[in-house]
């Protein structure tokens, strides 16, 4: 289960990224920055409450397999970067 939520707290964050960086075509520089900005923001906040709930929910979480399937995520995602 641990395992589990450490993989969703990777990926509900992302979606979440997806979701506030809409821009529409076309736009200036300056407005897809600020959206960068923005999406970017709203997915740590995203991580951290989380985190957050994870831990008040959750009082039998194992932290170790949280934590290595959360930061294998993220590393899915760099590996994707570099394949594709």
């Amino acid at each position: 289960m641990s395992a589990l939520i450490g993989g969703g707290i990777g990926f509900v964050p992302a979606l979440v990224y997806v979701r506030s960086m809409a821009v529409a075509p076309g736009a200036d520089a300056r407005r897809a920055l600020s959206a960068q900005f923005r999406a970017e923001f709203f997915k740590f906040a995203a991580t951290a409450v989380l985190f957050v709930l994870t831990f008040v929910w959750f009082r039998d979480v194992a932290p170790v397999a949280l934590f290595l399937t959360y930061l294998a995520t993220l590393a899915m995602y760099w590996v994707a970067l570099a394949v594709f």
